[in-house]
């Protein structure tokens, strides 16, 4: 392809920049549909002008790299490192002028942009729009065409953070309205409208379940899907009274439920291709005889796409526990449940998190236990002997 192409260091006018945003907001719905539609208003600029879509795109980045709205990205996003900052800036862009400004101001304000859809708030993929279109346009890379001079007249500013991870009172008076969303206390187990309330989870899992991956569990789709996006937006205990005998509505509570109130047990893959995972627990309920187990079962790690899981892998379940209805009185739980947090929630941090909640105890008795086990894909519930001290020590 015989282009003359000249270096530049124009950026595109903001007002341009801002309006070509705004029209991409209007037209979608989600993030994959706002790329298809930059992409398409982007093949209609000239070659100068995708460059400067990029170049502007640089300077909004360099603008909001500030220490306060890295303290609200560190409190939307549970954590936040280099990069992941670079994507929660990109998500701002977004978001359209209004915001972005209003969070240069005041980073609290996104408060506002909070929603029960959004698993994790960046938009990676916005940054490379232009260079792909510029690459489909003329088969070249963008950064050679680009001037030297822009890069360093505009670098990235040095940030002096104003705030401390392990401060609460520092994150808090810069987003007092963020810190307070996104530091909920976890609720009292009586709350609970579908546990047996005598239940006590030694490791409370406390894991937000995402919408969306909910629906796609349950293959819920299309003009469906959008209406109980809508429906489960309605605060759970409403939803119990309105929606008694919806069956999609009360598997959401139990499983919302069985995610905020459920103990954490640590798991194991044994087979990733089937899905077959290995979980232990101690059934005893009351006592201090433990009654150790495995049970081998199936979970849909295809559902987890945060990174990539093998044979091997520790992973976290959460599990609620049922009485032996023969014997209802017993010291010992009949039976349990163990759901991988990875299916309702892609949040690597999550899944590490919940991770570090489990000592070692737990993972030993795991790995003692399923010594005993001699065909370990073969689903069920196993008992298992094992020391008792250890066994308590998992608790």
């Amino acid at each position: 392809m015989n282009l003359t192409i000249e270096q530049t260091s124009t950026p595109l006018s903001e007002s341009i920049f801002w309006d070509i945003i705004r029209k991409s907001l209007k037209n979608s719905t989600n993030q994959e549909e706002q790329i298809e539609f930059l992409t398409n208003e982007l093949e209609k600029l000239s070659i100068s002008d995708i460059i400067g879509f990029k170049l502007c795109f640089d300077l909004l980045l360099n603008k909001s790299y500030t220490s306060e709205l890295w303290c609200a990205a560190y409190l939307m996003n549970e954590g936040c490192s280099d990069d992941t900052f670079d994507y929660f800036r990109s998500w701002l862009i977004s978001r359209g002028e209004e915001t972005f400004n209003k969070a240069l101001k005041n980073p609290d304000s996104l408060i506002d942009e909070v929603s029960s859809d959004i698993e994790i708030y960046e938009f990676e993929d916005l940054d490379y729009i232009p260079n792909t279109v510029f690459e489909n346009k003329t088969d070249l890379d963008i950064h050679n065409y680009i001037n030297d001079d822009f890069y360093k007249q505009n670098s990235r500013p040095e940030i002096e953070f104003n705030w401390e991870e392990e401060n609460d009172a520092s994150l808090q008076k810069i987003c007092p309205n963020l810190f307070n969303h996104f530091n909920q206390p976890p609720p009292q187990i009586h709350d609970s409208l579908t546990l047996d309330n005598t239940t006590t989870a030694s490791i409370l899992a406390k894991i937000n379940i995402n919408q969306n991956l909910f629906l796609n569990y349950f293959e819920i789709k299309g003009i469906q899907k959008i209406i109980y996006n809508q429906i489960l937006k309605i605060p759970y205990r409403i939803l119990n009274q309105l929606f008694k005998n919806n069956e999609i509505v009360n598997n959401w509570i139990s499983t919302k439920e069985h995610l905020d109130y459920g103990c954490l047990n640590p798991s194991i893959i044994i087979n990733k291709e089937k899905g077959i995972i290995a979980t232990f627990t101690n059934l005893t309920s009351y006592g201090s005889i433990p009654t150790p187990v495995i049970k081998i079962h199936t979970v849909r790690l295809d559902l987890f796409k945060a990174f990539p899981l093998k044979n091997g892998d520790r992973i976290p379940t959460v599990s609620i526990y049922y009485r032996d209805e023969e014997n209802p009185n017993a010291s010992a739980w009949g039976d349990f449940e163990p759901l991988f947090t990875g299916t309702f929630s892609n949040k690597a941090y999550d899944f590490v998190h919940t991770l570090n909640k489990l000592n070692e105890s737990n993972w030993e008795c795991l790995e003692l236990g399923l010594e005993q086990i001699e065909d370990k894909e073969d689903e069920g519930l196993y008992f298992i002997t094992l020391d008792d001290d250890l066994v308590n020590n998992s608790n």
